[in-house]
């Protein structure tokens, strides 16, 4: 069958590739400089970003989503980015949406890695940078790092590791730097239509539709760690948006700390 993806690059010339190349879907690609990283395995997809703030430092159009993931299985979205419902209209909404609470990400003692700065919107300085620092496409993992927790006094970064295996499980270590003990609170935006319910004698959450378990979100045994409830703005399309839950794991934690997430899909 001749591929729409060659057809639209290379036109009725395209008829001359039928069958004489395989096409496959790369397990890991990485763009360094914009800070965007994609990882496929099967039907799984998953996002993992690492973006700078843009504008020279000043970052005016940037969000808290620095080592932040995304997740699907097939057409369904799991762990979803909120995106931007409003611009001008109301500043306080798209500071919300711009925020670590809107974002899969981990925040420490409830600060955000990048400043907000409520007087004046349109600069966010870049204290995170947030940044790659290896890819083992073997393994189909990146890991990035920054050193936006500034709450931490530490010149050590804190560092993500993200893999998708073949089987569609999102496994996610983190490395938290710092000493002492520190309120951490990892957080899980699931895609509209999504629940969450903990399951019995377990670590874990089971992530659901209207008709069945999507997933499971498995998180670090032993005392310490909780899990909450909460809510954020999940944005359709510019100017309409609707609440989406959001799976918080949280915890008083002596640092430093490591932690692992996996994510694995159940088929139902």
């Amino acid at each position: 069958t001749l591929s729409r993806y060659a057809l639209w690059r290379f036109g009725p010339a395209a008829a001359r590739f039928t069958g004489s190349a395989r096409i496959t879907r790369p397990g890991a690609v990485v763009w360094r400089d914009t800070g965007f990283a994609v990882l496929r395995a099967g039907n799984a997809y998953a996002a993992f970003t690492a973006l700078p703030s843009g504008q020279d430092g000043a970052g005016g159009h940037s969000h808290g989503d620095k080592l932040g993931v995304e997740y699907s299985i097939g057409p369904r979205n799991i762990i979803a980015d909120p995106g931007l419902g409003c611009y001008l209209g109301n500043f306080g909404l798209r500071q919300l949406f711009r925020s670590v609470r809107s974002h899969s990400v981990l925040a420490v003692d409830g600060a955000e890695v990048n400043p907000l700065c409520p007087g004046y919107p349109w600069f966010v300085p870049d204290t995170a940078r947030a940044r790659f620092t290896a890819v083992d496409p073997a393994a189909n993992s990146v890991t990035g790092a920054h050193r936006g927790f500034a709450t931490l006094a530490t010149r050590t970064p804190f560092r993500r590791t993200v893999q998708l295996a073949d089987d569609g499980t999102l496994t996610i270590d983190d490395r938290v730097p710092g000493a002492g003990v520190h309120t951490l609170t990892w957080r899980f935006v699931l895609a509209p239509g999504l629940t969450a319910r903990p399951v019995r004698h377990a670590a874990a959450v089971a992530i659901c539709d209207r008709k069945r378990i999507c997933a499971v979100l498995r998180y670090p045994e032993g005392p310490g760690l909780t899990v909450t409830g909460d809510t954020v703005n999940y944005a359709w399309e510019y100017g309409r948006w609707s609440s989406t839950r959001v799976i918080g794991i949280t915890g008083r934690v002596r640092l430093p700390r490591t932690a692992r997430f996996t994510i694995t899909p159940t088929g139902g």
